[in-house]
């Protein structure tokens, strides 16, 4: 797996990503025979997000899908079954990186925030609070890892030679005003 990027498509895990779309497929049938037909949409979502963004980011998004589609209460069994798929999709993903702990702790964290913040809120609150806050935690979970990402490639070594760039044109444009 590429040290720049969480998606599976770095092209030397064929076999590993055969796995994840197998896993990927089989949460699409487990959230149909959920949910029905938002179920299917909903996993097609996840599908898409893991297929543009990598498996962290399916993980996060597939939680807020389930959110979304699940129809009221959702059973501790049912709930079981979804988990399993997602926690499958997580270790298919962890085996294939170059630090699986840290992958896996990473992610974990990712949805044990979302969990947290969704299930408290499900059960003490009315749907549009959910909706609220869900929303709320996945905007700052988003520029959380945008963050993370920016601090792990260092980035910050781009930003300051823009920045120098910037303050040498405009000095350069001061000096020919002058």
């Amino acid at each position: 797996m590429s040290d720049r990027t969480w998606a599976h498509r770095d092209g030397d895990g064929v076999g590993d990503a055969r796995v994840e779309l197998a896993i990927v497929g089989a949460l699409v049938v487990v959230l149909g025979v959920v949910a029905g037909s938002p179920g299917i949409v909903g996993g097609l979502l996840v599908a898409a997000f893991w297929y543009a963004f990598g498996v962290p980011f399916a993980l996060a998004g597939g939680h807020a899908v389930l959110i979304a589609v699940v129809p009221g209460e959702l059973e501790l069994a049912t709930l079981l079954v979804v988990e399993a798929v997602f926690v499958a999709l997580l270790l298919s993903a962890a085996l294939e990186s170059d630090d699986p702990p840290q992958y896996v702790a990473l992610t974990a964290s990712i949805l044990i925030g979302l969990v947290l913040v969704t299930g408290s809120v499900a059960v003490f609150g009315a749907i549009w609070l959910a909706a609220i806050v869900l929303l709320s935690a996945i905007a700052a979970l988003g520029y959380g890892i945008h963050r993370y990402e920016r601090a792990l490639w260092d980035v910050k070594a781009e930003d300051e030679r823009d920045e120098q760039a910037t303050e040498t044109v405009t000095a350069e444009r001061t000096a020919e005003e002058q």
